[in-house]
Order: structure tokens, then C-alpha cells, then sequence
């Protein structure tokens, strides 16, 4: 979720670029000129800044919903999910 708001920044900021290139003498030469460039990082903590409780809550119930999910995987035991001789069985139906 949160490198959607990234990438929808990353998006708008690319189509507000020009199609032609600007000439050489325009462009600035000293990193003075230039305004900071803000990372990804710091754009993601300003969304969710913007977001206020609601974002931190998203982050939150998404973050434990994966850790959720990874436990349950890790802990799916084979004998559920395919009882031993299953195999054997749909074989003997199918050739039998």
C-alpha cells in the first residue's frame, strides 16, 4: 500500500516533466540552483503524516494481516492439506 502512494507520486511527477528536453545553457550547473530532492522514504512518512490515524492504522492492520498469513503457512502441516494416500486413491479411481 505504501508504494502505491510512491508510485502514484512517481507518476504524476513524470507526466509534469516536459516531452523535449530542455537546451544544455538552461539547465542549472551548481547544486545551489537546484531545489532538494525529497526520497522515497520521506514521501511515504509524509503521506502517512496526511493520513494521520487512519494511515497508521492501515499500516498496522496490513502489517499484522501479512504476519497473520506467513504464520499460517508456516504452520500448514502436509497430512491437512493432503492426507497420505490421497494420491494413491484418485490414481486408482481414475485408472481403475
Amino acid at each position: 500500500m505504501l508504494l502505491c502512494f510512491g508510485l502514484a507520486d512517481f507518476a504524476s511527477a513524470q507526466e509534469a516533466t516536459p516531452e523535449s528536453p530542455q537546451p544544455a545553457a538552461a539547465t542549472p550547473t551548481s547544486d545551489v540552483d537546484q531545489p532538494p530532492t525529497r526520497t522515497l522514504g520521506a514521501e511515504i512518512v509524509e503521506k502517512v503524516r496526511q493520513a494521520k490515524s487512519i494511515g497508521v492504522i492501515l499500516i498496522v492492520m496490513s502489517v499484522l494481516g501479512v504476519g497473520f498469513a506467513i504464520e499460517r503457512f508456516a504452520h500448514l502441516r502436509r497430512s491437512r492439506f493432503a492426507p497420505v494416500g490421497l494420491a494413491g486413491q484418485a490414481l486408482a479411481r481414475m485408472l481403475g
